[in-house]
C-alpha cells in the first residue's frame, strides 16, 4: 500500500520541489543572463555557460535542455523556449521562456529584452517578498495577541479565587 502510495505522490512531490527551486533560482539566473549577454557572446553561448552553474539549481537542467535541442536538433531558440515553457513546473520559468521565445520570433534586440526581463522578474520577486513579509507581520500578531490573551487568562485564574471568596472547608 506504501509503494502504490509512493508511486503515485512521487512525481508531485518532485514537480512541486523543482517548482519551488526554480522560483528560489529565478532572480540570479536573470541577473547572471543579462551580466553575461553583456560579453557579446552568442546566446546558446551564454545558455551554454549558464547550464553549467551548479548555483542555478533546477534551471540548470532546463538550460541544457536548451543547449543540447539547439546544437543536436538544430531547432531554433524561439521554438525551443515556447516548447519548454509548456513543460517546466514553475509559472515564473515559463513565463520568462513564452517571453524568450516571442522576442526571439519578433526579432526584438537581445540586449533591450534582457534588460526589461531583468527589471520585470526583479519586481515580481520583490512583490513577493513583500507579501512574504506581510504574511510574517499577521502571524506576528497573531503571536502578539494569543500570547496576551493567555497572560489574560493567568491573571484571571490567579486573582478569581480573592475575588470570589469560596469555602475550601466543605
Amino acid at each position: 500500500m506504501s509503494g502504490l502510495l509512493y508511486a503515485l505522490l512521487n512525481p508531485i512531490v518532485q514537480r512541486q520541489n523543482h517548482k519551488i527551486n526554480i522560483d528560489g533560482s529565478i532572480p540570479f539566473f536573470i541577473t547572471a543572463f543579462a551580466t553575461l549577454s553583456v560579453s557579446g557572446a552568442d546566446r546558446i553561448q551564454i545558455l551554454g555557460i549558464l547550464a553549467g552553474k551548479e548555483k542555478l539549481g533546477y534551471i540548470n537542467e532546463e538550460l541544457k535542455k536548451i543547449v543540447n535541442l539547439t546544437k543536436n536538433w538544430k531547432m531554433s531558440l524561439g521554438e525551443i523556449a515556447n516548447f519548454l515553457a509548456e513543460r517546466t513546473p514553475s509559472d515564473l520559468f515559463a513565463d520568462f521562456l513564452s517571453r524568450l521565445g516571442q522576442a526571439t520570433d519578433s526579432g526584438q534586440n537581445f540586449d533591450e529584452f534582457l534588460t526589461t526581463e531583468t527589471n520585470t522578474v526583479m519586481a515580481n520577486y520583490e512583490n513577493n517578498y513583500v507579501s512574504a513579509l506581510y504574511s510574517f507581520d499577521l502571524f506576528k500578531d497573531m503571536y502578539i495577541s494569543m500570547l496576551l490573551a493567555f497572560a489574560f487568562m493567568i491573571a484571571f485564574i490567579m486573582i478569581m479565587p480573592i475575588l470570589i471568596p469560596v469555602d475550601m472547608n466543605v
